[in-house]
This record gives C-alpha cells, structure tokens and sequence, in this order.
C-alpha cells in the first residue's frame, strides 16, 4: 500500500463492525496496515494463509477476506499459529477517508461495488483490482462501504 493508507483513517456507519481473525502467511514476511485489502492469495497456500493486498498481484479465484483492522508484522518463519491478524470481515460499513483513498463518490454513486487497487484507492473499476464491497453511503469526507466478503475474486 502507497503510505497514505498505512494505518488509514477509517470511522464505522452507525458503529457497524464484524471483528473477525484469520492466520497471516509467515513463508514469507507479512506487513498489514489498517484499511488495506487482505488477500487470500492462492499462488502462495489455500489455508488460512492472508497477505496484505498490496504485495499480491491478484489472480483468479484469489480470495479478499476484509479490511484489516490495524498495524501486523511478522517475520518469515514466525510460528503462523500465533501469527493472528484482525479485520473487518462481511457486513462491516467501513468509512475511508476520502482524500486518504484517493476517492471522490458522491452519493450519486450508492449501491455502486468498490474496489481498492493495491495502491490504496478506492475505485469503481474492476480490472485487477480488489472487491471489497457497495458503497453505502458518503458523509463527512467518508466514503462508507458495505464490506462483501468472503469474495472470490475475478480479475477483468
């Protein structure tokens, strides 16, 4: 992820939040920032194993599982049994700054799926870039996003 989304600036619709937790990937190095895309990457392990969008170069049938919850970094060959990571999973309005993700939707663009290239900005255009769920509403400089998820994705 571009800096301007490690650890973004992230509010809640109505206090709407799935807390969930998953296993990270420790074959590598893992580094999740708070707001970023996480990524069942398929190329890597199909089990439990989670990557921060923005190191993934998304394929089908990769899986996006929610927005991670805050700062995680282990290191290669950390014991994945304790190697947990919190996100936002299904059901989540998650509200990204809009100037922090690069994003101007108005609610003229409600109902509309969103997704985050892994730069960190949120788009309305599919290509390769990562599902994370409708936009539900904007307010306040906040674009608020119902997250979908677990969604397998289909890359353009």
């Amino acid at each position: 992820m571009a800096d301007l989304t490690q650890n973004g600036s992230l509010r809640f619709w109505n206090g709407n939040r799935n807390i969930e937790q998953i296993t990270a990937d420790t074959t590598a190095a893992f580094a999740g920032f708070k707001g970023a895309p996480l990524v069942i990457d398929q190329n890597v392990d199909t089990l439990n194993v989670i990557v921060a969008a923005s190191g993934v170069t998304l394929v089908d049938d990769d899986v996006f599982v929610g927005i991670c919850a805050a700062k995680y970094a282990y290191a290669l060959g950390d014991t994945e049994s304790d190697a947990k990571v919190e996100y936002y999973g299904d059901g989540s309005i998650v509200g990204f700054n809009q100037t922090q993700f690069g994003s101007s939707f108005t609610n003229a663009d409600m109902g509309k799926t969103i997704y985050m290239s892994d730069s960190g900005t949120l788009t309305s255009t599919r290509g390769s870039n990562c599902p994370i769920g409708k936009l539900h509403r904007v307010e306040d400089g906040y674009a608020y996003v119902q997250i979908v998820a677990p969604a397998v994705i289909d890359v353009a």
